[in-house]
């Protein structure tokens, strides 16, 4: 499976890299990067909500104008507010802190319910 995670804390990308060893990932520290890699070719996208540069609420605008279809897992520890809510409402959101068979268990029930 070929995988773009937008996430700007290093150790969660790392352990990201654990988790998805098996898996293509192109890795991106902010949401500028996260745009910028997206080309159509992913199967599932993985993002924080917080991150410089252009944060995970608007990588998903980005996200929904080019492909509304593509499956895409929020990882945060934000607070879940109303604005959050309403912009990941069809995408799988997964609290931070997570362990790792509970991320994985998640994305391929996920993935399973998108027919991906």
């Amino acid at each position: 499976m070929r995988m773009l995670i937008a996430e700007d804390d290093y150790i969660t990308a790392k352990l990201y890299k654990i988790i998805f060893a098996q898996d293509e990932i192109d890795l991106c520290l902010d949401g500028d990067s996260c745009v910028m890699a997206y080309d159509g070719s992913h199967d599932i996208i993985i993002l924080d909500i917080k991150m410089p540069r252009k944060n995970g609420l608007k990588v998903i605008e980005f996200l929904k104008g080019v492909n509304n279809k593509i499956p895409v897992v929020v990882v945060t520890a934000m607070t879940l507010t109303d604005e959050v809510r309403k912009a990941t409402k069809e995408f799988l959101v997964i609290r931070k802190p997570m362990d790792i068979i509970t991320l994985r268990a998640k994305l391929i029930e996920y993935l399973k319910e998108r027919h991906v």
